[in-house]
């Protein structure tokens, strides 16, 4: 809680905990706020192999991304695992079939030139500071926790310029 009270500070947390972990309940998500907050760049390399892995496949939704961010959230946001913990990113890659992921992975540096292209790309250009931001058809940009209705509208703007 400390590097959330230090980010956005301890009024706000106090409210937004609270709005957080009922909006989580009504998908299923179990909120846990003690996770430790670590680098994140072996996550970001693990979702770029599942990336990779998932287009060879031909699998355009890349569903195999998915599941690897949805476990990886899992640990973070509900079973205050660490995201750059090595099992938490062997399990992970296990869960959503992302393979050929080992520790000699996990620890490595495959990946990583995509991945700060990506962030270079995002920062720069966008000014994108933190997490979660959101991009939609290279057009419609979100920034922060957002209710649904925010994302139905842009889908509707989408639908009617078609």
């Amino acid at each position: 809680m400390e590097a959330y009270d230090k980010k956005f500070g301890k009024d706000r947390i106090a409210r937004m905990i609270p709005h957080m972990t009922q909006v989580g309940k009504q998908d299923g998500i179990s909120f846990s706020f003690g996770g430790k907050v670590a680098n994140t760049m072996r996550s970001h390399r693990l979702l770029e192999l599942a990336r990779r892995q998932a287009r060879a496949e031909g699998d355009v939704r890349e569903s195999k991304v998915d599941r690897c961010a949805e476990a990886l959230f899992r640990a973070y946001f509900e079973n205050e695992e660490s995201p750059g913990d090595p099992d938490v990113l062997l399990r992970a890659a296990s869960e959503a079939g992302v393979d050929d992921v080992n520790l000699s992975f996990v620890e490595g540096s495959e990946c990583e030139s995509e991945v700060r292209r990506e962030i270079r790309k995002y920062q720069g250009g966008l000014g994108i500071r933190g997490v979660p931001y959101f991009i939609i058809n290279e057009e419609y940009q979100l920034s922060g926790a957002q209710e649904p209705e925010a994302f139905v509208d842009i889908f509707r703007e989408i639908a009617s310029n078609k």
